[in-house]
């Protein structure tokens, strides 16, 4: 979808399977996203430094309000 498709927000978590958020993101970078990456983790302090490198727009701890996450999409 990365691809083929054209976002104005990606928003994921960075544990999953088979791919993980940091492949995704770094997956982005290289097709030239210009959109704003949010990422949402119960594991951040794991990721702090690499997230920063890959120059993601924010991130979310987890659990979060809504409240936060319409907060940093509008940011």
């Amino acid at each position: 979808m990365i691809e083929n498709e054209r976002f104005d927000i990606v928003l994921t978590d960075l544990r999953m399977v088979p791919v993980s958020g940091t492949d995704i993101i770094k997956q982005l970078r290289r097709s030239g996203f210009e959109g704003k990456i949010i990422v949402m983790s119960a594991y951040l302090e794991e990721f702090r430094q690499e997230l920063r490198e890959l120059k993601v727009n924010a991130y979310l701890e987890k659990p979060f309000k809504l409240s936060e996450l319409l907060r940093v999409i509008s940011a």
